[in-house]
């Protein structure tokens, strides 16, 4: 296939997902060709003799990353307008638009995933938290995690490693320092459909667009990008009663009031994952409520284990039990 056959197949595939109608079909196409004739008069431009080799060269530069910039922006935006199956795709300067989600909330069948961050323990922990989120769709994911630096990757040959890696989930934080060779490795062994392993990227939007840029068989093999978030003491709340809902388990009310105080404790920034650090509290609490030692059970007698929805009630005492 031409080089010009493929960005009509590119057009036509963005087209085909993305336009309802055929007046908005058309209007995009001659949009295209107005953008195309701006750049044919600026390259026109550049030839006068004013321009020196050098000056053209930067002009044209200037002129490439400005149109580039201003289309990219205006097909962001007509992406975030429409509404499929609740899905974003991912746009880029100067990169395609592709199949990877961007921040989905329906998070059915992700696998290969990329966290931008400016905080790299802030993505980890963030990235960690998304991995038990991906996880209630039912697919077998590795439990094994290898979390390693992209420097930490410059000693080490991806290929003769690839036996390795296989049945774990390997996070890789500041990505963009990892060599060229080494990127072009990975994009050797990942597949968006292998499930042999599972490969996370962290690091800024900036390095992960130079990256996507130079590699990009990456924008068919992972399944979304997330921007890594802290998580406001109000969100941990609701994801704690829903997360004991789930399970049939429900907090008291003075229960509640000293899980919310434990919760205003966590670090906003953590490697370990805010909601990751609270599950595994919650897990605690839910042992104690479902096994009281024996004075919390006489003492509590006459109190309700469950609630009118027969969840199992998790008491204050419950917490006094570290």
């Amino acid at each position: 296939m031409s080089r010009d056959e493929k960005r009509v197949s590119l057009v036509d595939s963005y087209l085909d997902h993305h336009v309802k109608t055929e007046e908005e079909r058309r209007a995009i196409l001659e949009q295209i060709r107005q953008n195309t004739v701006e750049l044919q008069d600026e390259f026109h431009a550049l030839q006068q003799p004013e321009y020196s080799s050098s000056a053209a060269i930067e002009k044209a530069r200037q002129v490439i990353e400005q149109h580039v910039q201003v289309y990219s922006q205006e097909l962001s935006e007509r992406l975030r307008s429409v509404e499929r199956e609740n899905v974003d795709y991912l746009v880029h300067p100067g990169v395609n638009v592709t199949k990877m989600r961007m921040n989905p909330t329906y998070l059915d069948g992700i696998w290969h995933f990329v966290v931008a961050s400016e905080d790299m323990e802030l993505g980890t922990g963030f990235a960690l938290d998304m991995l038990q989120e991906i996880n209630k769709d039912g697919m077998t994911r590795p439990d094994e995690i290898v979390e390693m630096d992209g420097t930490e990757w410059n000693s080490i040959r991806v290929i003769e490693e690839f036996d390795r890696l296989l049945g774990k989930t390997i996070l890789i934080r500041n990505v963009g320092l990892m060599s060229a060779r080494n990127l072009r490795e990975f994009e050797i062994i990942l597949d968006r459909n292998d499930r042999s392993l599972l490969i996370i990227f962290i690091d800024t939007i900036e390095h992960l667009s130079w990256i996507f840029s130079r590699h990009r068989r990456f924008l068919e093999a992972f399944s979304a990008q997330f921007t890594a978030k802290s998580y406001t003491e109000k969100e941990l709340l609701e994801y704690a009663v829903n997360y004991l809902d789930e399970r049939d388990f429900a907090l008291e009310e003075g229960a509640k009031g000293r899980l919310y105080r434990e919760i205003r404790r966590i670090p906003l920034v953590t490697a370990d994952g805010q909601k990751k650090k609270l599950a595994a509290r919650l897990e605690v609490l839910m042992e104690h409520a479902q096994n009281r030692p024996i004075a919390t059970r006489l003492k509590t007698f006459f109190a309700a284990k469950m609630d009118s929805e027969g969840r199992v009630l998790i008491r204050i005492e419950d917490f006094e039990n570290r």
